[in-house]
């Protein structure tokens, strides 16, 4: 007879298993330390690619109407003498000439309902049969101001704001994201990923560069109501010429700055006094470098980026600013 022998099967050694064991603890570790940093591009490219979206609306609004929308910045308008009702309807009334200029504001209980069926007012505080309730331009911030224009103007010439009819709308806002942080009606706008709304200044507001490009002199150190968040947006400014005598102006000097807070929620500090309703801060931060200025004619008046301003997103860096600094 004719017998077979059978080799018995071999199982893992203790070795083998430990080192298969540390092996994926390992790659398990990796995977750790890359997935965050993975969402977190992913998180900024989506805050990145909304930014430019709404870049492209504010300059279709452009194209309409010949200018940029106001960005409803107090410190700098009440610096200068004027409040934001002046500020808005000035604009109104260059861009509508047909306006209805005694009607089109302060509101009447038919325009504020044609606003809120438009979308544009907070419903959980505006009451078209309470006028207590209306929202008025003097609330209308620089997170508030360009979200407003985007929702378009009436088809209505005489009443462009608070008509009825049609209006273009520039940006689909997500309805979701439109909060009411002061409770005044007016909708700020949240980043997917950030609980601090965009901000927008406008730069027609703030003039040219000046003389001496000093912002404690001139008007490119804003301080704005930013609604939720943390920290104080102010407008960045950049360096034209060379060294410590440069002049400084405004980051997209033709245009204007749409700033997210980045993934922490947090716009950055400043060691100055913010602006108020009757004085202007007196610093800024320097685009792209991100460097403060000790001596020459900018001594003590750029102040260094912070951690938080470097995840800041804008539409000027097409990213976070951390992308721009040089090496």
């Amino acid at each position: 007879m004719n017998t077979r022998a059978f080799a018995k099967p071999r199982g893992f050694t203790l070795v083998e298993l430990l080192v298969v064991i540390t092996i994926i603890g390992i790659l398990a570790g990796l995977a750790l330390v890359a997935i965050p940093g993975a969402v977190s591009r992913v998180k900024e490219g989506g805050i990145t690619a909304e930014i430019a979206q709404m870049d492209s609306a504010l300059k279709l609004f452009k194209n309409d109407y010949g200018a940029f929308p106001p960005d409803g910045n107090a410190p700098f308008l009440q610096a200068k003498g004027t409040t934001r009702p002046p500020e808005f309807n000035s604009f109104l009334n260059r861009l509508f000439p047909r306006r209805n200029r005694a009607g089109d504001l302060p509101l009447t209980q038919k325009q504020v309902q044609n606003m809120l069926d438009a979308g544009m007012i907070n419903p959980d505080v505006v009451d078209a049969t309470n006028s207590s309730t209306y929202p008025v331009l003097d609330n209308l911030g620089s997170t508030e101001a360009f979200v407003l224009f985007l929702m378009g103007m009436s088809s209505d010439a005489e009443y462009p704001l608070t008509g009825g009819g049609d209006r273009k709308r520039y940006f689909e806002f997500a309805r979701e994201r439109l909060v009411d942080a002061e409770g005044d009606g007016w909708y700020s706008y949240l980043p997917a990923s950030s609980d601090a709304p965009y901000v927008y200044f406008c730069a027609s507001r703030y003039g040219a560069i000046d003389a001496v490009g000093n912002p404690a002199a001139d008007a490119f150190a804003r301080s704005a109501g930013t609604g939720s968040g943390t920290g104080e947006a102010r407008p960045y400014v950049e360096l034209v010429g060379s060294g410590s005598t440069g002049r400084i102006q405004f980051v997209n000097k033709d245009s204007f700055q749409l700033i997210c807070a980045g993934i922490d929620g947090n716009y950055g500090t400043f060691t100055s006094t913010p602006g108020t309703a009757t004085a202007m801060a007196t610093t800024t931060k320097l685009y792209p470098s991100g460097l403060g200025m000790s001596s020459g004619t900018h001594a003590g008046s750029i102040e260094p980026y912070t951690t938080e301003d470097r995840d800041n997103i804008t539409n000027f860096a097409q990213g976070p600013l951390r992308n721009k600094e040089p090496e």
